[in-house]
């Protein structure tokens, strides 16, 4: 039952759901994915694969700097998204909780008090 719960929150929440949330709601979201991946790959290749030089450690300081700022502008990305859906991060996780809550009663049947909490233990 709770791996059930668990494929469901992914189904509905996963990484990859998400970012096709984003992607419909905005296409710059993908700029920021981009660089976090190519940053990750020049890290990798930086590191293991180049001698030990000082350019070797400022290039590894500038890839840091890229991975650091696409994270950050992705996540300004996302919030700014959540906020033309939803007003704020509360309601947004709101409304996360009630879609969940669906799923749970719907697949499962719990309606009860009671049983949530026999759910939750």
């Amino acid at each position: 039952m709770i791996r059930d719960l668990i494929k469901a929150y992914d189904k509905n929440y996963g990484f990859w759901n998400v970012l096709k949330e984003n992607y419909k709601d905005s296409k710059i979201i993908l700029f920021p994915v981009i660089f976090i991946v190519i940053s990750a790959i020049g890290f990798y290749i930086v590191y293991f694969n180049m001698d030990k030089t000082t350019n070797k450690a400022w290039l590894l300081f500038v890839l840091v700097v890229i991975y650091i700022s696409a994270v950050i502008w992705g996540r300004r990305l996302q919030m700014k998204n959540i906020k033309y859906n939803h007003r704020n991060y509360k309601e947004y996780e709101e409304y996360r909780l009630n879609e969940i809550g669906k799923i749970i009663e719907e697949k499962y049947g719990i309606k009860s008090i009671k049983q949530y909490e026999i759910l939750d233990t």
